[in-house]
């Protein structure tokens, strides 16, 4: 016969199971607030623009990123536009963020497809619209793709590329 506290133990256990399976977040979950989240750390106003908060932003975008990363966007005249490495990624955020006097980055249809429990897709409608000092502002929308990988428990992009337009 089993007693009280064998009975209690048992269902403490398996409640304790069942809320760490179903309350932690999916893959798809974490991957989608993590580009939201990303997508809302890029934008910046014209408010928080001196170099230290310059450099603080460039440090939180690429830890996004892995250390390797490709980064491939086309624009719609055909340049494109290529980086390598998270630490080219943090200088060429440090040199743009002066140059602009603000930046909305929105992220819109993003469909995540997780491929592997280390290894997924994102695909997304990317809208960036920022504002050059003494410019009008510039606004830039094309469909993304993000590659990401799980390293300890957290997602990085290794990969984003903007997908081609079809050009007649």
């Amino acid at each position: 016969m089993i007693t009280k506290k064998v009975w209690w133990v048992i269902l403490s256990i398996t409640v304790i199971a069942v809320s760490v399976l179903y309350f932690s977040p999916s893959d798809k979950r974490q991957i989608k607030t993590r580009l939201i989240d990303l997508t809302e750390d890029l934008s910046f106003s014209a408010k928080n623009s001196g170099q230290i908060a310059t450099a603080l932003w460039a440090d939180k975008i690429a830890d996004y990123f892995s250390e390797v990363v490709a980064i491939t966007l086309e624009e719609v005249n055909g340049q494109t536009w290529s980086l390598d490495k998270r630490e080219n990624l943090k200088q060429t955020l440090l040199a743009a963020r002066p140059r602009l006097g603000s930046l909305k980055v929105s992220m819109n249809d993003l469909v995540v497809s997780v491929e592997s429990s280390i290894t997924s897709r994102a695909i997304a409608t990317l809208t960036a619209q920022w504002q050059e000092k003494g410019f009008d502002s510039s606004l830039w929308a094309r469909e993304v793709i993000f590659e990401l990988v799980k390293h300890d428990r957290q997602w990085f992009v290794v990969k984003v590329e903007s997908v081609s337009v079809i050009k007649r």
